[in-house]
């Protein structure tokens, strides 16, 4: 077997690259492989929404590219891995003129499976590229294949654009974060009109954005009326874990951005090590360094997108869990009597109470999270130091034993507290209506007091 046909990442030369079979496999035919499966799944979906250049260009040229390659399939044995990476391309680039054209008809948004292709694929294209470039290719796919690459970019730019100019009357006002794509919301660019007006002149209420439509209260209310009520009320936790279910989709659409802050975050001690024994040995060649810093820079702006995308989660789900919450308070509140309420309880139900819940719910990923990481660094560790590294286990079994019996004190002394609180809200609260009532006595009397003293 020829050294391009093997599936390796060291190529025959020894040099620390890519293979021609590990690029067409790895980087051609699995993403490829898992944008048609993707793909097909969206259009389907798309196809019962209501409705709200380049790519054609792109999917000739991969045409031409498939024809080269099946052509020339003989000539070499990896061709024919080749042949078939090339063919996946091309039934990509005719389903992304479907799924293109239903994403910008039914769509509010920039297409996430489009961009999130097109930009790993791009990066993927160009490492074969080079390689076609490096190789005793001819000139033709040479010249067929970096155009590819070139179209690519500008398809990946079209279709990263917002589309709010062209979206319909009714869908005109939805908050930039609703219309953003994937790219713009990863590094918050819809954020910059915001901070561009808050630059310029003191913010107003008009300069807010918009509420997302799934944060409002129209939208989170029933679901959370809903999923109250058909749970145990007799549970003295009914109202928690109704409310966790009436918010668990956007509570998990944090799993996948925390998980992938665990793996970059633990991907840099591999990193240092592998970097640290590469300069220690000088007989390692210059393209391990170059490898070493490509991976420095993905895991580096892998980590503070997802580090955005995670944060940004967990306090749309605080919101969420604030809305729901005092909406149903608010339900609740007219649902009573006048004379069996106490009128400063929803008061603090809805600040203190509920921002103290809101608080807790931040932090909420880190109950499945902090485990995981925990395993990992001991794992990390135990490569480094052997059973050493069993101390640090003892010093947290010992603290979280320290915590869980400083917690049954914590919670009477919580309760004290939220009273002296709720004392505090409902005695300003009585201050300030006391005002308000003099304020509107005094407003009245006076004007006729003034008249029968002119008398």
């Amino acid at each position: 077997m020829p050294p391009e046909a093997r599936f390796a990442v060291v190529a025959g030369t020894g040099a620390f690259d890519f293979t021609p079979a590990f690029e067409d496999a790895v980087l051609c035919i699995v993403p490829s492989a898992l944008f048609l499966v993707v793909a097909l799944q969206r259009l389907f979906w798309l196809a019962r929404q209501p409705r709200k250049g380049l790519i054609g260009v792109y999917t000739a040229l991969q045409l031409a590219v498939l024809l080269y390659w099946a052509l020339n399939a003989e000539k070499r044995p990896f061709f024919q891995l080749r042949t078939s990476a090339a063919v996946l391309a091309f039934v990509d680039g005719f389903l992304l003129l479907f799924l293109s054209h239903a994403e910008h008809a039914r769509s509010v948004r920039p297409s996430t499976i489009i961009n999130v292709y097109l930009l790993f694929t791009l990066l993927f294209d160009c490492v074969v590229a080079r390689t076609l470039w490096l190789a005793d290719h001819g000139p033709t796919i040479k010249g067929l294949f970096t155009s590819t690459v070139a179209i690519k970019l500008f398809v990946l730019g079209s279709e990263a654009l917002e589309k709010r100019p062209i979206l319909l009357v009714q869908y005109q006002n939805l908050s930039p974060e609703a219309t953003s794509g994937i790219l713009a919301r990863s590094v918050f660019w819809w954020l910059n009109s915001l901070m561009r007006t808050g630059f310029a002149r003191s913010l107003a209420d008009h300069d807010l954005l918009p509420v997302h439509d799934s944060l409002a209260a129209r939208t989170l209310l029933p679901k959370a009326r809903n999923s109250f009520a058909s749970s145990n009320q007799s549970n003295r936790h009914a109202l928690a874990f109704s409310t966790l279910w009436a918010t668990k989709y956007i509570f998990l659409a944090g799993v996948a951005p925390r998980l992938a802050l665990s793996a970059f975050k633990y991907t840099l001690p591999i990193l240092i090590t592998r970097t640290t024994s590469w300069t220690a040995d000088p007989s390692q060649s210059d393209a391990v360094g170059w490898v070493l810093a490509g991976a420095w820079l993905l895991v580096f702006i892998g980590q503070a997108v997802s580090n955005g995308f995670h944060y940004q989660m967990a306090y749309r789900f605080v919101t969420s869990i604030r809305g729901s919450l005092c909406s149903l308070i608010y339900t609740k509140t007219l649902d009573l009597s006048t004379t069996a309420l106490d009128e400063f309880v929803p008061v603090s139900l809805m600040s203190t109470d509920t921002e103290s819940i809101c608080q807790s719910a931040a932090t909420l990923h880190e109950l499945w999270a902090s485990p995981i990481e925990s395993a990992v660094a001991i794992f990390l560790l135990y490569r480094q130091l052997g059973l050493a590294a069993l101390a640090p286990v003892g010093v947290a079994i010992l603290a979280t034993t320290g915590m869980l019996w400083l917690a049954q004190f914590t919670g009477m002394a919580k309760k004290r507290w939220m009273m002296g609180i709720q004392t505090r809200v409902d005695v300003t609260v009585y201050v300030l209506a006391s005002m308000k009532v003099r304020i509107q006595w005094e407003r009245l009397i006076i004007p006729i007091l003034d008249d029968r003293l002119q008398y």
